[in-house]
Protein backbone atom coordinates (compact mmCIF):
# COMPACT_ATOMS: atom_id res chain seq x y z
CA UNK A 1 0.00 0.00 0.00
CA UNK A 2 1.23 3.35 -0.56
CA UNK A 3 2.42 5.52 1.61
CA UNK A 4 0.29 8.29 2.85
CA UNK A 5 2.33 11.86 3.59
CA UNK A 6 1.54 11.10 7.26
CA UNK A 7 3.41 7.83 7.29
CA UNK A 8 6.32 9.17 5.75
CA UNK A 9 6.53 12.45 8.36
CA UNK A 10 6.36 9.33 10.96
CA UNK A 11 9.14 6.68 9.33
CA UNK A 12 11.47 10.13 8.72
CA UNK A 13 10.63 11.79 12.30
CA UNK A 14 11.60 7.59 13.75
CA UNK A 15 14.62 7.50 11.58
CA UNK A 16 15.88 10.51 13.03
CA UNK A 17 15.58 9.62 16.31
CA UNK A 18 12.91 12.51 17.13
CA UNK A 19 9.88 12.67 19.18
CA UNK A 20 6.61 14.27 18.15
CA UNK A 21 7.54 17.09 20.70
CA UNK A 22 10.87 17.37 19.24
CA UNK A 23 9.44 17.48 15.57
CA UNK A 24 7.14 19.71 16.73
CA UNK A 25 9.25 22.02 18.54
CA UNK A 26 11.64 22.72 15.66
CA UNK A 27 9.00 23.59 13.49
CA UNK A 28 7.53 25.96 16.18
CA UNK A 29 3.85 24.09 15.94
CA UNK A 30 2.27 22.16 18.68
CA UNK A 31 2.67 18.34 19.11
CA UNK A 32 -1.21 17.56 18.70
CA UNK A 33 -0.69 18.99 15.14
CA UNK A 34 2.27 16.45 14.43
CA UNK A 35 -0.01 13.77 15.78
CA UNK A 36 -2.86 14.43 13.54
CA UNK A 37 -0.77 14.39 10.17
CA UNK A 38 0.98 10.71 11.60
CA UNK A 39 -2.63 9.65 11.89
CA UNK A 40 -3.45 10.86 8.72
CA UNK A 41 -6.21 12.94 10.40
CA UNK A 42 -5.21 16.51 8.98
CA UNK A 43 -2.31 17.75 6.27
CA UNK A 44 0.80 19.91 7.06
CA UNK A 45 0.41 23.58 5.83
CA UNK A 46 1.89 24.45 2.88
CA UNK A 47 3.73 26.94 4.99
CA UNK A 48 5.32 23.84 6.32
CA UNK A 49 5.92 21.58 3.74
CA UNK A 50 9.36 23.06 3.27
CA UNK A 51 10.74 23.37 6.82
CA UNK A 52 10.16 19.61 7.18
CA UNK A 53 11.90 18.77 4.04
CA UNK A 54 14.94 20.68 4.94
CA UNK A 55 14.31 19.41 8.67
CA UNK A 56 14.53 15.86 7.31
CA UNK A 57 17.21 16.15 4.36
CA UNK A 58 14.57 15.16 1.79
CA UNK A 59 13.02 16.83 -1.31
CA UNK A 60 9.44 17.97 -1.12
CA UNK A 61 8.82 14.95 -3.79
CA UNK A 62 10.21 12.68 -1.64
CA UNK A 63 8.16 14.11 1.55
CA UNK A 64 4.94 13.79 -0.96
CA UNK A 65 6.07 10.05 -1.93
CA UNK A 66 7.04 10.89 -5.27
CA UNK A 67 9.95 7.83 -6.50
CA UNK A 68 11.81 7.10 -9.70
CA UNK A 69 13.77 10.66 -9.82
CA UNK A 70 17.25 10.47 -10.15
CA UNK A 71 18.01 13.18 -7.88
CA UNK A 72 21.34 14.01 -8.16
CA UNK A 73 21.36 14.00 -12.57
CA UNK A 74 18.28 16.20 -12.33
CA UNK A 75 20.38 18.59 -10.15
CA UNK A 76 23.35 18.80 -12.18
CA UNK A 77 21.13 19.27 -14.70
CA UNK A 78 19.81 22.28 -13.06
CA UNK A 79 23.36 23.52 -12.15
CA UNK A 80 24.55 22.90 -15.74
CA UNK A 81 21.58 25.30 -17.52
CA UNK A 82 21.66 28.00 -14.25
CA UNK A 83 25.43 28.11 -15.22
CA UNK A 84 25.08 28.25 -19.14
CA UNK A 85 23.15 31.18 -18.18
CA UNK A 86 25.46 33.14 -17.23
CA UNK A 87 27.96 32.58 -20.37
CA UNK A 88 28.72 35.16 -23.05
CA UNK A 89 26.68 37.94 -21.58
CA UNK A 90 26.91 41.62 -22.25
CA UNK A 91 27.57 44.23 -19.38
CA UNK A 92 24.77 45.87 -19.79
CA UNK A 93 23.01 43.39 -19.68
CA UNK A 94 24.16 41.43 -16.39
CA UNK A 95 22.21 42.65 -13.64
CA UNK A 96 18.89 41.50 -15.89
CA UNK A 97 20.21 38.32 -16.76
CA UNK A 98 21.87 37.72 -13.04
CA UNK A 99 17.67 38.48 -11.86
CA UNK A 100 16.75 35.68 -13.79
CA UNK A 101 19.54 33.17 -12.58
CA UNK A 102 18.47 34.02 -9.33
CA UNK A 103 14.79 33.35 -9.81
CA UNK A 104 15.97 29.55 -11.53
CA UNK A 105 17.81 29.26 -8.16
CA UNK A 106 15.07 29.41 -6.65
CA UNK A 107 13.13 27.54 -8.77
CA UNK A 108 15.63 24.59 -7.95
CA UNK A 109 15.75 25.54 -4.15
CA UNK A 110 11.75 24.89 -4.12
CA UNK A 111 12.02 21.46 -5.51
CA UNK A 112 15.04 20.64 -3.26
CA UNK A 113 14.93 22.90 -0.58
CA UNK A 114 17.73 21.23 1.43
CA UNK A 115 20.68 20.50 -1.32
CA UNK A 116 23.77 22.30 0.21
CA UNK A 117 24.79 22.57 -3.66
CA UNK A 118 22.17 24.39 -4.86
CA UNK A 119 22.15 26.54 -1.99
CA UNK A 120 26.11 27.18 -1.93
CA UNK A 121 25.94 28.24 -5.54
CA UNK A 122 22.64 30.61 -4.99
CA UNK A 123 24.22 32.46 -1.88
CA UNK A 124 27.83 32.49 -3.52
CA UNK A 125 25.79 34.00 -6.84
CA UNK A 126 23.64 36.46 -4.81
CA UNK A 127 26.29 38.18 -3.18
CA UNK A 128 28.18 38.21 -6.65
CA UNK A 129 25.44 40.44 -8.48
CA UNK A 130 24.97 42.44 -5.71
CA UNK A 131 28.23 43.24 -5.20
CA UNK A 132 28.95 43.77 -9.29
CA UNK A 133 25.55 45.87 -10.47
CA UNK A 134 24.58 46.96 -7.04
CA UNK A 135 23.71 50.46 -8.78
CA UNK A 136 21.88 49.12 -11.79
CA UNK A 137 20.02 46.42 -9.87
CA UNK A 138 19.18 49.23 -7.43
CA UNK A 139 17.47 50.92 -10.71
CA UNK A 140 15.44 47.97 -11.72
CA UNK A 141 13.90 46.54 -8.20
CA UNK A 142 14.37 49.16 -5.95
CA UNK A 143 16.34 49.65 -2.45
CA UNK A 144 13.24 47.18 -1.10
CA UNK A 145 13.93 44.70 -3.85
CA UNK A 146 17.98 44.65 -2.88
CA UNK A 147 17.20 44.00 0.65
CA UNK A 148 15.53 41.40 0.26
CA UNK A 149 18.26 39.73 -2.04
CA UNK A 150 20.10 39.85 1.04
CA UNK A 151 17.68 39.00 3.18
CA UNK A 152 17.64 35.62 1.10
CA UNK A 153 21.33 34.97 0.98
CA UNK A 154 21.33 35.06 5.08
CA UNK A 155 18.07 32.88 4.98
CA UNK A 156 19.96 30.49 2.65
CA UNK A 157 23.87 30.58 4.31
CA UNK A 158 21.84 29.51 7.37
CA UNK A 159 20.25 26.47 5.99
CA UNK A 160 23.43 25.32 5.18
CA UNK A 161 24.75 26.01 8.28
CA UNK A 162 22.01 24.54 10.04
CA UNK A 163 21.34 21.09 7.61
CA UNK A 164 24.62 20.59 5.38
CA UNK A 165 27.10 17.93 6.72
CA UNK A 166 29.46 19.43 4.17
CA UNK A 167 32.23 21.24 5.58
CA UNK A 168 32.88 23.27 2.68
CA UNK A 169 29.39 24.17 1.68
CA UNK A 170 29.28 25.19 5.51
CA UNK A 171 32.56 27.26 5.30
CA UNK A 172 31.30 29.22 2.26
CA UNK A 173 27.90 30.14 3.81
CA UNK A 174 29.94 31.45 7.34
CA UNK A 175 32.43 33.16 4.54
CA UNK A 176 29.28 34.67 3.10
CA UNK A 177 27.31 35.68 6.59
CA UNK A 178 30.46 37.72 7.45
CA UNK A 179 30.55 39.41 4.36
CA UNK A 180 26.93 40.38 4.16
CA UNK A 181 27.23 41.46 8.02
CA UNK A 182 29.97 43.35 7.21
CA UNK A 183 28.58 45.38 5.16
CA UNK A 184 25.37 45.87 7.18
CA UNK A 185 28.39 46.68 9.68
CA UNK A 186 26.76 44.42 11.98
CA UNK A 187 30.13 43.82 13.85
CA UNK A 188 28.80 41.22 16.66
CA UNK A 189 27.66 38.74 14.39
CA UNK A 190 30.47 38.99 12.15
CA UNK A 191 32.61 38.85 14.78
CA UNK A 192 30.58 35.72 16.33
CA UNK A 193 30.50 33.94 13.00
CA UNK A 194 34.57 34.14 12.12
CA UNK A 195 35.80 33.19 15.62
CA UNK A 196 32.97 29.82 14.60
CA UNK A 197 35.68 28.55 12.15
CA UNK A 198 37.78 26.05 12.62
CA UNK A 199 41.77 27.09 13.79
CA UNK A 200 42.87 24.82 11.06
CA UNK A 201 40.41 24.55 8.55
CA UNK A 202 42.90 23.14 5.51
CA UNK A 203 44.35 19.59 8.08
CA UNK A 204 40.90 18.80 8.40
CA UNK A 205 40.94 17.28 5.00
CA UNK A 206 43.77 17.19 2.83
CA UNK A 207 46.53 16.51 4.63
CA UNK A 208 44.57 13.91 6.48
CA UNK A 209 43.62 11.89 3.51
CA UNK A 210 47.05 12.71 2.07
CA UNK A 211 48.01 10.31 5.09
CA UNK A 212 45.64 7.60 4.31
CA UNK A 213 46.83 7.86 0.55
CA UNK A 214 50.45 7.36 1.89
CA UNK A 215 49.22 4.25 3.79
CA UNK A 216 47.67 2.86 1.46
CA UNK A 217 49.83 3.00 -0.83
CA UNK A 218 48.18 5.13 -3.39
CA UNK A 219 51.13 7.53 -4.23
CA UNK A 220 49.31 9.46 -6.89
CA UNK A 221 46.54 10.28 -5.11
CA UNK A 222 48.55 11.39 -2.15
CA UNK A 223 50.52 13.41 -4.35
CA UNK A 224 47.07 15.26 -5.83
CA UNK A 225 46.25 15.86 -2.67
CA UNK A 226 49.59 17.30 -1.60
CA UNK A 227 49.37 19.91 -4.72
CA UNK A 228 45.77 20.82 -3.50
CA UNK A 229 46.79 21.66 0.07
CA UNK A 230 49.41 23.34 -0.95
CA UNK A 231 47.67 25.75 -3.50
CA UNK A 232 44.99 26.03 -0.57
CA UNK A 233 47.89 27.25 2.02
CA UNK A 234 49.89 29.08 -0.57
CA UNK A 235 46.59 31.12 -1.57
CA UNK A 236 46.09 31.98 2.01
CA UNK A 237 49.78 32.70 2.84
CA UNK A 238 49.62 35.20 -0.19
CA UNK A 239 46.66 36.94 0.28
CA UNK A 240 47.41 37.27 3.91
CA UNK A 241 50.84 39.00 3.25
CA UNK A 242 50.01 41.54 0.19
CA UNK A 243 46.95 42.65 2.43
CA UNK A 244 49.49 43.35 5.12
CA UNK A 245 51.87 44.89 2.83
CA UNK A 246 49.17 47.01 1.91
CA UNK A 247 48.10 48.08 5.50
CA UNK A 248 52.33 48.93 5.77
CA UNK A 249 51.39 50.76 2.23
CA UNK A 250 48.29 52.77 3.31
CA UNK A 251 50.11 53.75 6.60
CA UNK A 252 52.94 55.45 4.79
CA UNK A 253 55.48 52.92 6.15
CA UNK A 254 56.87 51.76 3.11
CA UNK A 255 60.06 49.73 3.59
CA UNK A 256 57.85 47.35 5.36
CA UNK A 257 55.01 47.35 2.52
CA UNK A 258 58.40 46.52 0.06
CA UNK A 259 59.07 43.68 2.43
CA UNK A 260 55.32 41.81 2.03
CA UNK A 261 55.12 42.73 -1.61
CA UNK A 262 58.74 41.37 -2.45
CA UNK A 263 57.46 38.31 -0.79
CA UNK A 264 55.23 37.72 -2.28
CA UNK A 265 56.57 38.15 -5.54
CA UNK A 266 59.44 35.99 -4.29
CA UNK A 267 56.86 33.25 -4.14
CA UNK A 268 55.49 33.54 -7.54
CA UNK A 269 58.92 33.80 -9.06
CA UNK A 270 60.16 30.46 -7.14
CA UNK A 271 56.60 28.43 -7.67
CA UNK A 272 56.48 28.99 -11.81
CA UNK A 273 60.19 29.33 -12.32
CA UNK A 274 60.11 26.40 -14.58
CA UNK A 275 57.11 27.81 -16.16
CA UNK A 276 56.80 29.89 -19.38
CA UNK A 277 55.04 32.55 -17.71
CA UNK A 278 52.66 32.92 -14.70
CA UNK A 279 49.08 33.33 -14.55
CA UNK A 280 47.19 36.89 -13.53
CA UNK A 281 47.52 37.88 -10.28
CA UNK A 282 46.01 41.11 -9.74
CA UNK A 283 44.54 42.95 -6.79
CA UNK A 284 41.12 45.39 -7.33
CA UNK A 285 41.99 45.24 -10.99
CA UNK A 286 45.92 46.12 -11.10
CA UNK A 287 48.37 43.62 -11.42
CA UNK A 288 51.03 43.57 -8.30
CA UNK A 289 53.76 45.14 -9.97
CA UNK A 290 52.11 48.44 -9.14
CA UNK A 291 52.09 47.93 -5.41
CA UNK A 292 55.61 47.66 -4.98
CA UNK A 293 56.75 50.22 -7.49
CA UNK A 294 54.46 52.49 -6.01
CA UNK A 295 56.38 51.91 -2.55
CA UNK A 296 60.10 52.53 -4.62
CA UNK A 297 59.01 55.98 -5.54
CA UNK A 298 57.94 57.20 -2.32
CA UNK A 299 61.08 55.95 -0.83
CA UNK A 300 63.09 58.07 -4.26
CA UNK A 301 64.28 54.44 -5.35
CA UNK A 302 63.28 55.55 -9.19
CA UNK A 303 65.40 53.39 -10.80
CA UNK A 304 64.03 50.07 -9.46
CA UNK A 305 60.64 51.13 -9.56
CA UNK A 306 61.16 51.87 -13.25
CA UNK A 307 62.31 48.29 -13.61
CA UNK A 308 59.21 47.09 -11.94
CA UNK A 309 56.89 49.00 -14.66
CA UNK A 310 59.15 47.24 -17.31
CA UNK A 311 58.49 44.27 -16.11
CA UNK A 312 54.88 44.63 -15.99
CA UNK A 313 54.57 45.36 -19.89
CA UNK A 314 55.88 42.48 -20.18
CA UNK A 315 53.55 40.38 -18.32
CA UNK A 316 50.60 42.09 -19.77
CA UNK A 317 51.48 41.32 -23.09
CA UNK A 318 52.30 37.65 -22.07
CA UNK A 319 48.75 37.63 -20.61
CA UNK A 320 47.16 38.56 -23.81
CA UNK A 321 49.46 36.13 -25.74
CA UNK A 322 48.05 33.11 -23.61
CA UNK A 323 44.29 34.53 -23.71
CA UNK A 324 41.54 32.07 -23.72
CA UNK A 325 43.95 29.17 -23.44
CA UNK A 326 44.41 26.37 -20.67
CA UNK A 327 48.02 25.54 -19.48
CA UNK A 328 49.28 22.43 -17.43
CA UNK A 329 50.93 23.98 -14.97
CA UNK A 330 54.88 23.32 -15.03
CA UNK A 331 55.83 23.81 -10.90
CA UNK A 332 56.63 20.39 -9.00
CA UNK A 333 54.82 22.34 -5.73
CA UNK A 334 50.93 22.36 -8.59
CA UNK A 335 52.11 20.16 -11.13
CA UNK A 336 48.19 18.58 -10.55
CA UNK A 337 46.71 21.56 -11.49
CA UNK A 338 45.64 23.32 -14.84
CA UNK A 339 45.13 26.77 -15.29
CA UNK A 340 42.36 28.42 -17.91
CA UNK A 341 43.18 32.06 -19.36
CA UNK A 342 39.84 34.17 -19.91
CA UNK A 343 37.81 33.04 -16.76
CA UNK A 344 35.65 36.05 -14.99
CA UNK A 345 37.83 38.61 -13.66
CA UNK A 346 40.75 38.58 -16.43
CA UNK A 347 38.90 40.65 -18.97
CA UNK A 348 41.40 43.56 -19.01
CA UNK A 349 44.53 40.78 -20.27
CA UNK A 350 42.45 40.75 -23.54
CA UNK A 351 44.26 44.21 -24.17
CA UNK A 352 47.34 44.87 -22.81
CA UNK A 353 48.15 48.25 -24.06
CA UNK A 354 45.25 50.06 -22.39
CA UNK A 355 45.80 47.13 -19.48
CA UNK A 356 49.83 48.51 -19.20
CA UNK A 357 48.75 52.55 -20.04
CA UNK A 358 46.18 51.79 -16.73
CA UNK A 359 49.08 51.36 -14.35
CA UNK A 360 51.80 52.68 -16.31
CA UNK A 361 50.10 56.29 -16.99
CA UNK A 362 48.90 56.22 -13.29
CA UNK A 363 49.19 59.53 -11.54
CA UNK A 364 51.51 58.36 -8.56
CA UNK A 365 54.19 57.94 -11.25
CA UNK A 366 54.28 61.69 -12.20
CA UNK A 367 57.54 61.83 -10.66
CA UNK A 368 59.20 59.63 -13.43
CA UNK A 369 58.64 61.83 -16.69
CA UNK A 370 61.63 63.48 -16.23
CA UNK A 371 63.54 59.82 -16.42
CA UNK A 372 63.84 58.53 -20.43
CA UNK A 373 63.56 55.34 -19.60
CA UNK A 374 60.26 55.41 -18.29
CA UNK A 375 59.23 58.43 -21.27
CA UNK A 376 60.19 55.45 -23.62
CA UNK A 377 58.48 53.17 -21.85
CA UNK A 378 55.27 55.04 -22.27
CA UNK A 379 55.80 55.47 -25.92
CA UNK A 380 55.99 52.25 -26.41
CA UNK A 381 52.40 51.79 -25.50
Amino acid sequence: MKETIGDIIKRLRKERNLTQEQLAEQLNISSAAVSKWENNIGMPDISNIVPLANLFGVTTDELFGVNGIDKEAEIDDLLDEIFKMQEGVAPEDEPYVGLAVMEKYREALRKYPNNSTILCNAVSFAGMIIECNSDELKNIVGEAGINSLINERIHWAELIIKYSGNTDHILCAKRNLIEVYTQKQDWQNALQIAQSFPEDIYNIRDIRMAELRWHMGEKEKQQYLHCSNIKHLLEALGHQVFMLGNLYREKGEYEDALCCYNFMHGMINSLYCKDEYIPPFHDKGYPLYLFPAYCLVKLKRYDEAIDLLEKCVVYYRNQAKHYNKTHTLNTPLLNTYTFSYGYEGTAEYKDPVKAAKDVICNPCFQCLNSFPRYQKLRETL
